[in-house]
């Protein structure tokens, strides 16, 4: 990740993920908002089902068909919320992973 005069590299605001179920939608992340710059990780740690592999997943837009994801999600100020599969691939490939245990 790089950045321009100390920003952030990658901001997240308001990131919301849910789940279509037979009884309605199934909110997994709620208004998750943070800011990673450069040379930073994050960790996440938390109970089996609280929502940190859809987090990942949601950042990454590598949710299954019928799930929803809204908020933003910029790195180095190109948002990735609505962007297409070929260039969240090449952008994702150059400078953004996520790793499951």
């Amino acid at each position: 990740m790089t950045s321009v005069d100390g920003a952030a590299a990658l901001q997240v605001r308001d990131l919301r993920v849910a789940y279509g179920t037979a009884r309605g939608s199934l909110r997994a992340v709620d208004r998750v908002t943070f800011d990673l710059h450069p040379g930073e990780s994050l960790g996440l740690v938390g109970e089996s089902g609280c929502g940190k592999s859809s987090l990942g997943r949601g950042l990454m837009q590598l949710l299954p068909p019928g799930a929803a994801v809204g908020g933003s999600v910029r790195l180095d100020g190109s948002e990735l919320i609505g962007m297409g599969p070929p260039d969240l691939r090449r952008l994702s490939a150059e400078q953004l992973a996520l790793a499951f245990p």
